[in-house]
């Protein structure tokens, strides 16, 4: 098959707009966190048993990124794969588990309790103080005491009765 070379730009440009975009997505993926926690202290002995268990000193364990279902990938794994990538082809598929690794790195989990308004909000005391729930439940779903609960309570009773 012969290449015309308008077709031979065409391949270029598409590959450049790829590695453009791995860029980005790498760039994003190191903004990630990628270690449990940073070890407060400035001394350089390993911080993995003071805080998230063992690690390594130096920042991430690159053991993950060769586990091929695990979605958690490095920066620098997506990082060592462009650098021996010549295909578009394989370019598109690096792109493809760099923004799926992305979406994986900036899953949350979902709030614990939704329906009601929590401390903080303008219409918490209101909610407190007209619920039918027990205190000790408005206190376990809120992360606030029982006596805190009992409290809002009174407080709201003696307004709406003044």
């Amino acid at each position: 098959m012969i290449v015309t070379q308008g077709q031979h730009d065409a391949r270029e440009e598409v590959t450049t707009l790829l590695r453009r975009e791995l860029r980005q997505a790498i760039a994003e993926l190191e903004l990630c966190s990628h270690v449990s926690a940073v070890n407060p202290s400035p001394s350089g002995r390993d911080a993995g048993t003071d805080i998230g268990g063992n690690r390594p000193s130096g920042g991430v364990d690159g053991r993950d990124d060769r586990v091929h279902d695990h979605k958690l990938k490095s920066a620098e794994h997506f990082k060592r794969r462009v650098a021996k990538a010549r295909a578009e082809q394989t370019l598109r598929a690096i792109l493809k588990e760099a923004r799926e690794a992305l979406e994986a790195w900036r899953r949350q989990p979902p709030p614990k309790d939704v329906g009601h308004p929590m401390p903080g909000d303008h219409d918490w005391k209101r909610w407190v103080g007209e619920s039918q729930l027990p205190a000790r439940e408005i206190a376990r779903k809120c992360s606030v005491s029982r006596a805190y609960v009992e409290k809002v309570r009174r407080q709201y009773a003696d307004r709406m009765a003044a």
